[in-house]
């Protein structure tokens, strides 16, 4: 089923792509648009999986957290109009709206968890002792 789902959402990405491709080229023309991405709701009985694009961009987004707290370990971000900000409060908003976007993910299509297999990670995850970002002593207010 896999292999079936990303098929398909290769070829529903490329379908999408060609057509903003031409609405670009249409537009420079001064033709009118005449692409709509579709809405979950439009496919949603034709597709499995429901949610697994909104999962996959939380997850994005989370990680773009993840690198900018690499990047500024002080856990302050210098480039948001000028305004430092908190990477933190960043992290766990998006931690948690991937969390949310799983739940809704697994609860809709009916997963359930493995929790041997979750108890078997989380204790590897404890053994290897898992690094994260050196601390630089840098602090901001």
């Amino acid at each position: 089923m896999t292999n079936v789902l990303r098929n398909y959402a290769c070829a529903a990405l490329a379908e999408a792509a060609r057509k903003i491709i031409i609405d670009e080229m249409n537009e420079k023309r001064g033709k009118p648009k005449t692409y709509t991405p579709p809405t979950d709701f439009e496919y949603a009985d034709e597709v499995p999986w429901r949610g697994i694009f909104k999962v996959q961009e939380e997850m994005n987004e989370f990680g773009v957290e993840l690198m900018k707290l690499s990047a500024f370990p002080s856990g302050t971000y210098p480039d948001h109009g000028g305004v430092e900000r908190n990477l933190l409060v960043d992290v766990i908003k998006e931690a948690t709206d991937v969390r949310a976007a799983m739940d809704y993910f697994m609860e809709t299509n009916g997963i359930t968890i493995n929790w041997e297999r979750y108890r078997e990670k989380r204790e590897k995850f404890a053994l290897w002792g898992l690094s994260g970002i050196p601390d630089t002593g840098e602090r901001h207010a």
